[in-house]
């Protein structure tokens, strides 16, 4: 059966919306013809080293050709540019892939400019992101991460945001790497992310192997809504627990986890305890491929045949990971911010709140238009959840009002710096 052609009228207003979806929608504006197409939210990816996306593949089938000893010889030779021309590519892919969100997980900065040329090329490409400034390729566990990229980006990140598209946190190595990584190396990073007020993301519990290492992060009283976490195989029913009570958030990425043997990820088991949770490309490097629709397909492979059931993880339950799940980790952010009174709670909030309107929205949208007539009729209730949508959008200020609030709070604090210099 041919699907009947569908046209999505758009305005392009600020950052651009799809106002009219139909099959033979009036008016002016540009008309895409959607013919076999399905229109749905963008993917929001939550972990992706775009840095080495020129690597594609080149993990190979030896250990001393394998995804971790290539990376770090080729990237320790890595200038500036190189990481400029492996993010745009990356980026560029993600929104042919139907990405509209990306997590640039840049764990090579070897220079302020390295940090400032992965930013450069998500801005260039127009996509929303965040960068994670990270640490360089080869840099002994013994050694404390250089704070002057980070910081020099969080003193001027107004200039580096792209009107605020992109938005600035922390990558870091974490307790435990090749073995246990020392308080008086560790904690300072950390430390110093919370005096910036940046969200912090970390590598644990990666393979099946890696076992109790989440309880030290709750014992630490370094779990919160301000990590992420990445990958988490190991996690024990009771670190589960742990990761719940602390509002930390998770993000899993089913194409690498197999592809490098560290196991089946528990996409099921965070679901059931409540865990905030993403899908992510990981690394093209090691997958070869930058399509996080397939990934979400994996993914409910992997939980289907864990469970020998055919229906144990639904379609629709795979495309929420990789849509709504990602407005939810944006609002934890902001959350931790009010309570923790970081400095940028006010814009974080906004940021949440903009991101979250345009997915009710968008949602709802959506919802109404897949179900035809039967949308608007009182037996079926998505009429109720598109009204909720749109009362939920409007209420503490739509996206167009937090936009300008955070114009606002950005030019203002500018001001105040202006004037205190």
């Amino acid at each position: 059966m041919t699907p009947a052609p569908v046209e999505v009228r758009g305005l392009v207003k600020l950052y651009g919306e799809i106002v009219a979806v139909g099959k033979d929608v009036k008016g002016g504006g540009q008309k895409i013809d959607g013919t076999g197409m399905i229109v749905m939210p963008g993917l929001v990816e939550t972990h992706w080293h775009m840095w080495n996306t020129l690597y594609r593949s080149f993990a190979g089938d030896k250990p001393e050709e394998g995804y971790f000893p290539t990376v770090a010889r080729f990237g320790q030779q890595m200038t500036a540019d190189d990481v400029f021309q492996s993010t745009r590519l990356a980026a560029a892919e993600a929104i042919n892939s139907g990405m509209t969100f990306v997590h640039s997980w840049c764990h090579n900065v070897r220079s302020t400019a390295h940090a400032e040329a992965d930013i450069r090329a998500l801005a260039e490409v127009g996509i929303r992101a965040r960068h994670s400034c990270g640490w360089p390729q080869g840099l002994p566990d013994t050694q404390s991460v250089d704070q002057g990229p980070i910081e020099s980006l969080a003193r001027d990140w107004k200039s580096w945001s792209n009107e605020g598209l992109i938005t600035l946190g922390m990558a870091w190595r974490g307790q435990f790497r090749a073995g246990p990584i020392k308080a008086e190396v560790y904690q300072p990073e950390v430390d110093n992310a919370r005096k910036l007020g940046l969200p912090i993301t970390v590598h644990v519990a990666s393979a099946r192997k890696a076992v109790n290492q989440i309880e030290p992060l709750y014992n630490g009283k370094l779990l919160g809504k301000d990590l992420q976490l990445i990958h988490t195989l190991s996690a024990s029913p009771a670190e589960l627990d742990m990761i719940k009570q602390s509002g930390a958030a998770v993000s899993v990425s089913p194409g690498s986890e197999l592809r490098i043997g560290y196991g089946y990820p528990q996409i099921s088991e965070m679901l059931a305890k409540g865990i905030p949770l993403g899908i992510s490309v990981d690394t093209s490097a090691l997958v070869g491929t930058s399509n996080l629709f397939a990934v979400l397909k994996l993914a409910r492979d992997c939980e289907n045949a864990k469970a020998e059931s055919e229906f144990k993880l639904p379609a629709r339950k795979a495309l929420e990971l990789g849509t709504i799940e990602g407005a939810r980790s944006m609002v934890l952010y902001a959350a931790w911010a009010l309570e923790e009174n970081a400095p940028d709670a006010s814009v974080a909030v906004s940021i949440a709140k903009m991101y979250a309107s345009d997915a009710a929205r968008s949602v709802g949208n959506r919802g109404i238009q897949v179900h035809g007539g039967m949308g608007f009729t009182w037996e079926n209730d998505v009429h109720l959840y598109y009204r909720r949508a749109k009362s939920s959008e409007t209420a503490f200020g739509d996206s167009t009002f937090h936009r300008e609030r955070i114009a606002r709070l950005v030019i203002d604090a500018d001001g105040r710096l202006a004037k205190s210099a």
